[in-house]
């Protein structure tokens, strides 16, 4: 049986084509990225970068950061272990493994933030990473601090030419199928007898009403599309990093010497403000130690050129807050027991100190969400929560997080 389709039939169906490739193009050029596989080392540096960094050593060191070093830690243990600890090492340790077990005892009962919307090949491509970064040989260089996101991002726009690209021939398609429609509607009319309209020029046939309808309809989704993207990173100031008034180094006071952060930021545990120290701090030290392992003598002497003249050091503030947000460093540092490098990122390994993380709200409220409590320890919560008592020792739930608590509510930092 053979089946015949008019050519006014043909002409339908290649406009109706030519439409939804037009729009297939349109919907491609929002994305900035393309990912080539589900799997990606590429994707698991950045999702490391946002979510592991602040807690975890690069996987090609050794060094003990808040959590254990990740280096070789796929060979270590399996990847189903690892996909179980990685999304939800509460509920892990509550199903009675012994090594997650063994691990939260040994590193002191720091509950790791979970991670319940990362999907496996999210964690796949972490373990990915970890894998690939622990057996490169390690770069030598005095590279910018900061260098291994820009190497994400470098590796993300690479997949933006090929965007384009895809863009542009889905583009060309469109136009091509436009002109085959045209020329069948025309041959359709010469076949049934038709009287044939005289042929538009090109540039008319591309500006007529629908045409015009369309672009507007595009312009404006990529308008609202420019707008709410600008507005969400308004007033925010990731990787920000001036340049102070000396070149204190992060990485040989708290990295290589060990300092603890609270030594000279006594505030974080006690007040509002971490606060940033005095000259008479510096001087505790650099009484005695008059030379630097990399300035030599030109930057401690401001120390002593500030004392001797009893003016401050004029430190320029990273970390900025707007105005309407309350945070309060003595909660979450003495009450919360929360590590500084999960704002700051990894200072004890900054030459100089940038901002780390966006600190927009979104960051702030994720982290609310996801971060255990020291519920069952802390009496405070007693009286106030014995519902929430009840569900944890029934089992019901595996954990407390602020969230829970109320710590995601508005008037908790706007008020």
């Amino acid at each position: 049986m053979t089946f015949y389709y008019k050519p006014s039939r043909i002409a339908e169906l290649t406009r109706v084509s030519a439409r939804l490739l037009l729009l297939l193009s349109f919907l491609f050029s929002f994305n900035v990225t393309v990912s080539t596989a589900a799997v990606s080392v590429a994707d698991g540096q950045k999702l490391f970068a946002n979510n592991c960094r602040s807690c975890h050593n690069t996987p090609d060191k050794d060094q003990v950061l808040v959590g254990p070093s990740l280096k070789n830690a796929d060979k270590k243990r399996s990847e189903a272990w690892l996909i179980s600890w990685i999304r939800n090492n509460v509920a892990f340790r509550a199903s009675g493994d012994k090594e997650a077990c063994a691990i939260f005892e040994e590193y002191k009962k720091a509950s790791m933030t979970q991670f319940l919307s990362f999907s496996d090949d999210d964690i796949k491509s972490i373990i990915a990473y970890i894998n690939d970064a622990s057996n490169k040989v390690p770069v030598v260089a005095n590279a910018p601090i900061g260098g291994a996101a820009g190497a994400t991002e470098e590796s993300a726009d690479n997949y933006t030419g090929i965007l384009w690209v895809v863009v542009v021939t889905l583009a060309g398609l469109s136009f091509l199928i436009f002109r085959i429609n045209n020329n069948l509607r025309r041959y359709a009319g010469e076949k049934e007898g038709e009287e044939i309209p005289e042929e538009r020029p090109f540039f008319r046939a591309i500006f007529s009403k629908g045409n015009v309808a369309l672009m507007f309809f595009m312009c404006v989704m990529f308008l609202g599309y420019w707008m709410v993207n600008e507005g969400q990173s308004l007033g925010r100031s990731r990787d920000y990093q001036p340049i102070q008034p000396i070149k204190f180094s992060h990485k040989i006071h708290a990295g290589q010497n060990q300092i603890n952060c609270l030594y000279c930021h006594a505030g974080a545990e006690k007040s509002k403000t971490a606060s940033i120290p005095s000259v008479n701090i510096c001087m505790n030290c650099h009484k005695a130690i008059k030379e630097g392992p990399i300035t030599g003598t030109a930057e401690i002497s401001k120390i002593y050129a500030a004392y001797d003249n009893n003016q401050p050091i004029k430190w320029i503030k990273i970390h900025n807050l707007p105005d309407h947000v309350y945070f309060n460093h003595s909660q979450h540092v003495k009450a919360g027991q929360v590590a500084c490098q999960t704002c700051h990122g990894p200072v004890q390994e900054m030459d100089e100190v940038k901002q780390f993380a966006s600190l927009s709200m979104g960051w702030c409220v994720n982290c609310h969400r996801n971060t255990a409590t020291q519920f069952s320890q802390n009496k405070y919560y007693d009286p106030l929560f014995s519902k929430l008592h009840e569900e944890l020792k029934t089992g019901k739930i595996s954990q407390v997080t602020e969230g829970d608590l109320g710590g995601t509510e508005c008037q908790k930092c706007h008020y």
